[in-house]
């Protein structure tokens, strides 16, 4: 059985983290101008949406965002 308690790092641990991850330059922190530029994945990409909405495998579709919810 796996235990799914997060042990807690001390402030000068989750320091260092975070001074690695600003040094990554595989990963920038995205700027306040590409946050505001940043559009919904639907709407940069309909047609790969649509077909990833699609019941694929016998898996239920999932209810997304604006559609009616059954009770």
């Amino acid at each position: 059985m796996t235990d799914n308690k997060r042990k807690s790092i001390s402030r000068a641990e989750e320091a260092r983290i975070q001074k690695m991850i600003a040094r990554d330059p595989d990963a920038p922190e995205a700027t306040d101008e590409q946050m505001a530029q940043a559009k919904l994945f639907a709407a940069a990409f309909p047609a790969l949406a649509g077909r990833m909405r699609k019941n694929v495998g016998s898996r239920p579709r999932s209810k997304m965002e604006g559609e009616k919810h059954e009770p």
